[in-house]
């Protein structure tokens, strides 16, 4: 999931007016009155007395040519219009009144805002009432560190007063500026609160038709910094629009960030002028990186307004485009709480997100002591999804209940957990295709380009073992800590008796991958492929295909044991042996889309996965199967049976789940969705301890059997209708999709079921009417429709829930 807007600074933008009459007196900054002298390290201070409850609306003017006059044409208002309200200690709607009470007093301080020194004016309004005070920033006499460098400016411009702003990567409230003088150098003095810290250091000012390289550059705060420059370069291309409200008024002094499409790293920031005019510059090289960009406020607009973010836009060598932002009134409120396993957060607040993709975003804090949370909305716009963001680490979103909503709707129950799956180093961003654990510590995983990782510490490190290969290594089986071997492509299977010190190569006789590879002892062990079924007796000294007596190609096996094992193939038959695999005897069927895995705990209970995503069941040994739809859809790739109720599932996109049941019933083991990890292979050497490895070398494991999930679902109204996977998924070209009314005191509600591509695009209307209470099919056919994934969403009154199906042709 691509995330479509960021945070900026602690000054979030709002234009807000009270209707009550108006006073703001006793303004004082640093303490003082009428004029006030401070110094950098002292940081932004001010405080003021207000009507109980109201708000004031703010501004920080640096006057670049000394004076107490504001010019909008030649100063800098530093921070743009914010708003604080008194008692509003979360900040949700700007900065935080920090005495924490709704007492008609406004305070805030921080001594990690390190204004350029200069001449300022601080500007607060209340009900159209406007106070003001003036006065001078001095220096830093003794900054902990310094940022230093020069602006080149381009032909025809001058170097001096250019806004220069370093920032703390991933901390609002920790920025410093700097001001150029005619020469174009600048110093940028921090204080000691960024000691170890990444500060991003970049050009703030708008210097049109130029644009400054580079973007931005980051530096580690363990010393002082020189030779930060930035030069103006011309520009082939240009982006230029307004941001307006809904009466067509400009809004100024506001961050828009425009970013690349498919590299979300590489974006520019300017700030609106007063008439709420932005303009970006782009170099060739940087269209030719990256063609398609899109555009964001990036600065929290609500309550007065909802956040515009803009769709892609595709640009040239000398194309100069007009792309206008509009901010809608917001007019509507969309509320409800956020849970940390399962129970309200104590002091512990959550950002919490409504958006749609390429048209708005809005965003609030929870109450630490309650979870609740009010995102402001606009009823203008509809299918908000309202999820938590930016979570650290050891937490994650129940993505799989993220909902869609319409405005008004309330009492929503966002889901946060405690991550129980860890990442690991590989050291290695080769794709892992299967992992084992003989112990509990000591494990190998395989991957390609010969790639071979052991484990003796349960993972704390991996090293990379010499393999001898450059095969891309699909199976792995070991028997003990010591001895075990690797099968991949072109035939290979390889030996080590030493724990991976040394590979001897075995001679399979055949040329295409091996993709599965069991041993049960020293001597007894089996390799497939797509057209072989091959066994060894002495340990891989010699290989001899297998003649199955079928017209049938094996997809999977298992062995329970050197004697018994299952294997299925391409006719969706189930074949048993009893004699190590010298014969086989089919025993039933059953109805899939493909197999890819077929895994027994015991000689009657066993499980095969399909590929569309279903898993079969059998609990007389494979004689008849019970197919059970996974939800929601995912690419699954491997099954681990740890015994007859436990058993795992991993795939593509972040998904591991867990049935504690013997697979009636799964949960999702939640992931942070950050890292969108897919994984191809996953292991349990007991009940505790797994590993599931994947794509670019992803390793994660847990020590606790893996989180479940704690939402209880009846205690919140997403738990009243029912959206069913659709069937079959994947599909082509024709599926069907299930979903639930709920009882209403028998009146109707209005139902929406819509199809939308990944771009947020909708494609086919299945329902669009009032129904009542019951259960009801609707069918979907994607002939005209692309190949690849497609979302579908059911809105049930202001309630909603969206699904992933895939159209594969």
């Amino acid at each position: 999931m691509k995330r479509i807007f960021t945070f900026a600074f602690l000054f979030t933008i709002i234009l807000f007016a009270v209707s009550t009459q108006a006073q703001i007196t006793n303004l004082k900054v640093n303490g003082q009155s009428g004029s006030f002298v401070a110094t950098q390290d002292v940081g932004v201070v001010w405080e003021c007395d207000i009507p109980i409850g109201q708000s004031a609306e703010f501004e920080i003017w640096l006057h670049v040519g000394g004076g107490t006059f504001i010019d909008p044409s030649t100063d800098k208002n530093i921070f743009g219009t914010g708003t604080q309200t008194d008692g509003d200690v979360s900040g949700n709607n700007g900065p935080p009144d920090m005495d924490a009470a709704v007492n008609g007093r406004l305070t805030f301080s921080t001594n990690t805002i390190y204004l350029a020194p200069g001449s300022y004016t601080f500007k607060f309004k209340n009900s159209g009432v406007t106070t003001s005070i003036s006065g001078t920033i001095l220096p830093a006499s003794a900054p902990a560190y310094t940022i230093a460098g020069k602006f080149t400016p381009g032909s025809g411009k001058g170097a001096k007063n250019i806004l220069v702003r370093a920032t703390v990567k991933n901390s609002n409230m920790m920025q410093s500026f700097g001001l150029t003088d005619a020469s174009g150098n600048y110093v940028i003095n921090i204080g000691s609160y960024a000691a170890g810290l990444t500060e991003k250091v970049s050009i703030q000012d708008n210097i049109e038709p130029y644009a400054a390289l580079p973007q931005d550059t980051s530096v580690i705060m363990s010393q002082s910094w020189a030779g930060i420059n930035f030069t103006a370069v011309n520009t082939d291309a240009k982006l230029v629009g307004y941001l307006k409200t809904e009466s067509g008024a400009g809004i100024a002094s506001t961050p828009v960030r425009c970013y690349a499409r498919d590299n979300g790293d590489t974006k520019k920031e300017v700030y609106t002028d007063e008439n709420g005019m932005y303009s970006f510059g782009f170099t060739t090289a940087e269209l030719a990186a990256n063609p398609i960009w899109q555009l964001e406020v990036n600065s929290q607009l609500a309550p007065a307004y909802v956040n515009p973010v803009s769709g892609s836009i595709s640009l040239h060598s000398g194309d100069s485009l007009r792309v206008d932002l509009l901010a809608y009134t917001a007019n509507s409120t969309i509320t409800g709480k956020v849970y940390l396993d399962g129970k309200i957060p104590s002091g512990k607040n959550y950002t919490v997100v409504a958006q749609i993709n390429d048209t708005a975003a809005t965003w609030s804090q929870s109450n630490s002591s309650t979870g609740e949370f009010t995102i402001y909305v606009t009823d203008k716009l509809t299918n908000y999804t309202v999820s938590v963001w930016d979570l650290d680490e050891q937490y994650a979103a129940d993505w799989n209940s993220i909902n869609q909503w319409a405005a008004g709707a309330t009492e929503i129950r966002l889901d946060v957990v405690t991550v129980a799956w860890s990442q690991q180093t590989s050291n290695t961003n080769n794709n892992l295709n299967q992992v084992v654990f003989p112990t509990s510590s000591i494990g190998y995983a395989v991957g390609n380009s010969g790639t071979i990782l052991k484990t003796t510490n349960a993972g704390t490190s991996w090293n990379i073992l010499s393999s001898g290969s450059t095969e891309d290594l699909r199976a792995v089986s070991f028997i003990n800590e010591k001895t075990g071997w690797v099968g991949g492509t072109n035939g290979a299977i390889k030996k080590t008796t030493d724990g991976g010190a040394s590979w001897v190569a075995e001679n399979s006789g055949i040329s295409y991958p091996i993709n599965i590879l069991q041993f049960t002892d020293a001597n007894n062990g089996w390799a497939m492929d797509m057209d072989n079924f091959l066994r060894t007796t002495n340990g891989g000294a010699t290989w001899a295909p297998v003649s199955l007596g079928i017209l049938e190609a094996t997809l999977s096996f298992h062995m329970l044991n050197s004697s018994t094992g299952y294997l299925c193939t391409n006719c969706n038959n189930i074949y048993k042996t009893t004699n190590g695999g010298t014969s086989w005897s089919l025993v039933g069927s059953t109805q899939g889309f493909y197999y890819t895995k077929i895994r027994f705990a015991n000689e009657l209970k066993g499980f095969i996965l399909f590929y569309e995503n279903s898993l079969g069941i059998t609990t007389d040994g494979g004689v008849t199967w019970t197919t059970k739809q996974l939800d929601p859809s995912s690419c699954l790739t491997d099954i681990f049976v740890v015994d007859a109720n436990t058993v795992y599932l991993v795939g593509k996109y972040n998904m591991i789940y867990k049935s504690s049941d013997g697979g009636m019933n799964w949960k999702q083991q939640f992931l942070n969705f950050k890292d969108n990890d897919s994984f191809n292979s996953v292991y349990f050497p007991d009940s505790q301890n797994g590993w599931a490895v994947g794509e670019n070398g992803v390793i994660r494991h847990t020590a606790s059997g893996g989180t479940v999930d704690v939402r209880d679902v009846a205690a919140g109204k997403a738990g009243t209708f029912v959206l069913s996977q659709n069937y079959p998924n994947p599909f082509n070209p024709a599926t069907v999709i299930d979903y639930v009314v709920p009882q209403n005191a028998g009146a109707t509600e209005h139902v929406s079921l819509k199809i939308f591509n990944m771009l947020g695009q909708e494609v086919a209307v299945l329902v669009n009417k009032d129904l009542g209470s019951g259960s009801y099919k609707a069918s979907f056919n994607g002939a005209g429709l692309a190949s690849g994934i497609y979302l579908y969403t059911l809105q049930v009154g202001g309630q909603g829930i969206t699904k992933k199906m895939i159209l594969m042709k």
